[in-house]
């Protein structure tokens, strides 16, 4: 029955009396799989690296992944209308394979290890995971369910030992652990580096062991405490201060800069317009001094609510004079919807 030749395949399918969703639903899938195949090969391509946010996911928001993204969706939309004669977005509602897929783990160690070792390693990892899943679905947490947790990661560990070197155990976990994605996710905007990337991740599987040899000594068959619960997610959770300690009070304050979305806007603006890092720094910065004055304003007791709203406003109106007279007025008008800030 099956073909090689899409439209020979359709014929065939209509020949034997399939019914015609079912030949678009079987046809969408195939020719999405085929293209969902394509798409990680341009995503392979561009070689994320694991430190960076957006590894594992799909599509990275680059503008060269997006516009990879747009050409592999053209030609699947094409293909689907020139088989089938249908829309493809309307019957991607059951087959979402182009856009917000999530890299499966074998095709995340593709670059690090050979086929068959990354297929035993997904295979490793999928059973972790299942039993992550176990315990997280009980609605509450036990002593017994950290240790079955602590029991999954050593059993990994030990399967992965099999055939694998301690250095790509290692590079495993920092790929497709949760530990590793719970640091791309939080530090998502921030360009972090790879030594910078090892440092927290050693804090926070510091954190999970910890936070496993404390639930060990809850009482057996008990669920935990609200106490006992809090005190936990504070040993194991990716504090502000451990990201400080690991890549340094300069750094820190970038990185800060980096989860304000103003800050991101900003730069996007600054970007389009030629304007360098540093002058964005300065920009956001001395909009962050004056956010400071006002507050100090705002919380003087001894202003009247005249007296402090025309300071603010005095303060508002020599910040833009600042802006303007550093980058003129046409450059100043982009930016100052980026530099506004609440009153």
């Amino acid at each position: 029955m099956e073909s090689s030749d899409y439209v020979s395949y359709v014929a065939n399918l209509r020949r034997i009396g399939s019914p015609e969703q079912t030949i678009r639903d079987i046809i969408v899938a195939d020719i999405c799989n085929l293209y969902s195949q394509e798409w990680k090969r341009k995503h392979l391509a561009a070689k994320p690296h694991y430190w960076d946010p957006e590894f594992g996911l799909g599509p990275i928001q680059s503008d060269e992944l997006q516009h990879a993204a747009a050409q592999v969706q053209q030609i699947l939309r094409d293909h689907v209308r020139q088989v089938l004669g249908v829309d493809l977005d309307q019957e991607l509602e059951k087959f979402r394979a182009i856009g917000a897929t999530q890299l499966g783990d074998e095709f995340l160690l593709s670059g690090l290890l050979s086929p068959e070792k990354a297929a035993t390693a997904a295979q490793a990892l999928d059973k972790h995971r299942a039993v992550r899943r176990s315990v997280e679905n009980t609605g509450f947490l036990t002593a017994e369910g950290v240790g079955a947790l602590k029991r999954s990661r050593e059993n990994l560990r030990r399967d992965l030992r099999a055939f694998l070197s301690p250095e790509e155990i290692t590079q495993v976990e920092y790929r497709c652990s949760a530990a590793a994605q719970e640091i791309r996710d939080k530090m998502a905007g921030f360009e972090l580096t790879e030594q910078e990337f090892k440092k927290i991740f050693a804090c926070r599987t510091h954190g999970e062991e910890q936070f496993e040899a404390s639930a060990a000594q809850g009482k057996a068959g008990q669920p935990l405490s609200a106490d006992e619960i809090l005190k936990l997610a504070a040993d194991t959770e990716l504090s502000e201060s451990a990201v400080k300690d690991a890549i340094g009070p300069e750094r820190y304050a970038e990185y800060q800069r980096s989860q304000d979305g103003r800050y991101q806007h900003l730069k996007g603006v600054a970007a389009q317009n030629n304007l360098s890092p540093e002058w964005v720094r300065a920009l956001y910065d001395s909009q962050r001094a004056v956010e400071e004055s006002a507050k100090g304003i705002r919380e003087d007791p001894g202003l009247s609510a005249e007296q402090k709203e025309s300071m603010m406003q005095e303060a508002h109106r020599r910040s833009s004079e600042q802006v303007r007279l550093w980058l003129g007025d046409e450059l100043a008008r982009k930016l100052q919807p980026a530099l506004t800030s609440p009153r």
